[in-house]
């Protein structure tokens, strides 16, 4: 599990590709803003996609509702690489 202010990250390793969950509560509005967030939080990941090996659930938190786009993109973009990069064997 990896923690920032923006989002939670779990990820489990896989046998077959990489697969990916984005859980957005209703406490984030209704369902244009929550479809909104998803949108933008697929769009991050697309490009991380042929580096994962695990199945990654990414929940974003409050703070996010404040946070540009691209402030978005830079905190997920590090968490991914921390992911993709090797650490998703490393689970106890």
């Amino acid at each position: 599990m990896l923690k920032s202010p923006l989002f939670v990250v779990y990820y489990l390793p896989i046998e077959h590709g990489p697969k990916v969950g984005i859980v957005v509560s209703k406490k984030f509005g209704k369902a244009v803003k929550r479809n909104k967030l998803k949108r933008q939080i697929r769009e991050i990941v697309r490009g991380h996609l042929p580096h994962l090996k695990c199945a990654v659930v990414i929940l974003p938190r409050m703070r996010v509702k404040e946070a540009s786009f691209h402030e978005m993109k830079r905190m997920l973009d590090d968490m991914l690489e921390q992911v993709g990069g090797g650490e998703c064997s490393e689970i106890p």
